[in-house]
């Protein structure tokens, strides 16, 4: 009985449990040759406002308002992408904000290595006559 407990156990196990001598096959999250995402780089020091001339303009006729702005902070410091966030109260300030934001020059993110990197921030444009 004792045997027959031992080899019903021996093929159970064997039924679940295959072993192979390569790495996998493709496909599998163990495929030889298969690569792990690389790893994010961690935030060290977020992107600093370096230059933020602002241009006020004239058609605004002495209107007054902040404009939230999401801008991409590229490595180099200068600005990729920018996206209106909140509006300054009229379509000239706004677009006057954008323009300003594209101008900016920011000294840039660094990750723990102390690597320039890429990130996007919101910052806020005060306009005023």
């Amino acid at each position: 009985m004792k045997l027959l407990t031992l080899a019903l156990l021996t093929l159970f196990v064997s039924a679940c449990v295959t072993v192979t001598d390569d790495a996998g096959s493709p496909g599998t999250p163990y495929a030889r040759g298969a690569t792990l995402s690389e790893p994010q780089p961690t935030l060290d020091l977020p992107p600093q406002v370096r230059e933020n001339p602002v241009s006020y303009p004239q058609q605004a006729n002495g209107e007054m308002g902040t404009a939230m702005v999401q801008v991409m902070v590229l490595a180099s410091g200068r600005t990729g992408d920018s996206v209106l966030v909140q509006s300054a109260g009229s379509d000239v300030l706004d677009r006057a904000a954008l323009d300003s934001v594209r101008e900016w020059r920011f000294a840039p993110a660094r990750d723990t290595d102390g690597n320039p990197m890429d990130m996007a921030v919101v910052v806020s444009v005060v306009l005023r006559p």
